[in-house]
């Protein structure tokens, strides 16, 4: 694995289907997935692996189809190198492509944000991304190196 890479942990959990959620709530959401994930000792990603990420990206409620063709729809969040950097909640994977979602993050942080720049901490976190942000630097660590 490569360091110089961006390395995304794509955290799913299909046991749980959640009915058209506010970006707020599926922010929630995103953060009791992470937890559920670490809780379960044999199925956890492993901290090493965890710490080394230079992103993480949670798709609470994963849907997938198939019959000839297969899709993947979900919506989530990701937050990469320093945890205490934003929350980009413009996270839409349609088959297997991410895509952003410029009203999530609107309604997040109150404002039309650019998403380099809440990736990359030039727009400071809300309060409605600290518990996802907490969780992240709890398992994942503050500051990741390149």
């Amino acid at each position: 694995m490569s360091r110089i890479a961006v390395v995304s942990l794509v955290m799913l959990c299909a046991a749980r289907v959640w009915a058209d959620q506010s970006g707020i709530e599926r922010l929630t959401t995103s953060e009791q997935v992470v937890k559920e994930i670490m809780a379960a000792d044999d199925k956890a990603i492993p901290g090493s692996l965890f710490k080394k990420a230079y992103c993480a990206v949670v798709i609470p409620n994963m849907k997938k189809a198939g019959f000839v063709f297969s899709a993947k729809y979900g919506r989530g969040f990701a937050s990469c190198r320093s945890r205490s950097r934003g929350v980009f909640g413009g996270i839409s994977l349609q088959g297997g492509t991410l895509r952003p979602d410029s009203d999530v993050n609107k309604a997040i942080y109150h404002a039309d944000q650019e998403n380099k720049a809440i990736l990359t901490g030039k727009v400071k976190p809300t309060s409605d991304a600290a518990g996802f942000l907490k969780i992240l630097t709890m398992y994942g660590g503050e500051q990741q190196k390149k």
